[in-house]
């Protein structure tokens, strides 16, 4: 990592942080790290009633694993202002959360957004090359791209907006959390990846210098 290219930071929230936000988190750090190169966007999470230093929850690690990716010495942790503040973009698993979010730092109305919201915005949002020297600026961009897109999302219903919550339900309830995770990944995945386009255009901008 090089002074002219800082890390991006994105932060997912849920509540407890035990089961949709730390599945989140380890999916996307896995992708995102595939993507851009270790740490080029370090990804954390948080719950807005985290239950602190509790691991992820036994059957949402399962579905984890079906993935290809451990849970390891995950802890939860509570979502505290300062976090919020320090990050790039904030996603969080539902429209309640996005609230929470902003009333502990009501500048984050800028950058936080649903998973939901990102992925049904995803045509609207601004692309990076992968030599982007600008990670947190691009974030920050498309976070503001969400809210810019969020009125056309009026006539979504809510349930299409929000990551269902598993905690106390059967496993069924766990395997439901993950195909509705899974549904929305590879456009979230995409979306907060090297653009095949924008590499094109950097690369022929180079090439004509």
């Amino acid at each position: 990592m090089t002074e002219s290219s800082p890390p991006g930071r994105l932060l997912v929230v849920c509540t407890g942080n035990i089961c949709r936000s730390p599945y989140l988190e380890l999916v996307l750090r896995k992708s995102l790290d595939d993507a851009w190169g270790s740490e080029r966007i370090v990804v954390s999470s948080a719950g807005t009633r985290g239950l602190v230093d509790h691991p992820m929850q036994r059957q949402a690690a399962e579905q984890l694993r079906h993935l290809g990716v451990a849970s390891g010495d995950f802890r939860a942790r509570r979502l505290t202002a300062e976090d919020v503040k320090a990050a790039d973009l904030v996603l969080t698993v539902t429209t309640a959360h996005r609230a929470a979010v902003t009333q502990l730092h009501p500048l984050s109305l800028r950058y936080a957004v649903s998973v939901a919201e990102l992925a049904l915005a995803s045509e609207a949002l601004p692309t990076a090359s992968a030599h982007e020297p600008n990670l947190p600026g691009w974030l920050r961009s498309i976070g503001q791209a969400v809210v810019a897109h969020r009125p056309k999302l009026a006539g979504v219903p809510r349930e299409e907006l929000d990551i269902l919550d598993p905690y106390g339900h059967d496993d069924g309830a766990y395997v439901a959390m993950a195909e509705q995770i899974s549904h929305l990944l590879p456009t979230l995945v995409a979306s907060l990846s090297p653009s095949a386009a924008a590499e094109g255009a950097s690369s022929a901008v180079t090439r004509a210098r």
